[in-house]
């Protein structure tokens, strides 16, 4: 099977599948590798090991931070809008 249609138009060509999206750990890759370079930039006296711990934990503060404003957002969606009476607001 071709991984690439034509359509009707000659200059046009789509592609069946839709594009990878990165995983967590190629986000943690591309993270390390920037945080690692600009700590290294900024503290020329620190230890490879040194700044490997300290991204170690801005990743972790980054995860947590991303979940819980995932909890924030269902529990925002899971909420229903119903129509109550100024009385009953003002009696909770």
């Amino acid at each position: 099977m071709d991984s690439k249609v034509e359509s009707s138009s000659p200059h046009l060509i789509v592609e069946r599948f839709p594009k990878r999206v990165p995983s967590d750990k190629d986000n943690y890759i591309e993270f390390f590798k920037l945080y690692f370079e600009k700590l290294s930039k900024e503290h020329r006296k620190w230890t490879a090991t040194q700044i490997s711990s300290v991204i170690r934990l801005m990743w972790k503060k980054r995860k947590n931070q991303m979940k819980t404003k995932r909890i924030q957002k269902k529990e925002k969606e899971g909420r229903t809008k119903r129509i109550i009476s100024g009385r009953r607001y003002f009696r909770r």
